[in-house]
């Protein structure tokens, strides 16, 4: 019976240095859900470099400060990234009432009414 559940596992280890997606559940992290459809969100973030092997099976990632999100994850939090290197998806910033915060990027004139 031990033989046909191992069928399915696998082992999962990665080296220093290499680029790994992170699997993130919007419907647990409500901070970074940047929509009401959990079902529309992306399920994998990435990919970041992975900066130390923690125990055996706990990876410490390279994650931007303003994600606010611990470094550490388990491996099966995790997804090999193949081929080179894209751009990376950014980990949503930080919501209010479930609803991205929006900065401006220039203020192009003022006006004061009375």
């Amino acid at each position: 019976m031990k033989h046909y559940a191992d069928t399915k596992r696998r082992d999962m280890s990665y080296d220093v240095g290499d680029l790994v997606y992170v699997r993130l559940r919007p419907y647990r992290q409500q901070s970074l859900s940047d929509s009401t459809y959990h079902k529309l969100s992306k399920r994998f973030y990435g990919p970041y470099k992975i900066l130390a092997r923690i125990g055996t099976v706990a990876y410490q990632l390279d994650l931007p400060a303003e994600s606010k999100i611990h470094p550490v994850f388990h491996c099966s939090l995790l997804k090999r990234h193949h081929g080179p290197a894209p751009d990376t998806n950014p980990i949503p910033l930080e919501a209010f009432n479930h609803q991205p915060i929006i900065r401006p990027l220039a203020i192009l004139a003022t006006r004061l009414d009375n």
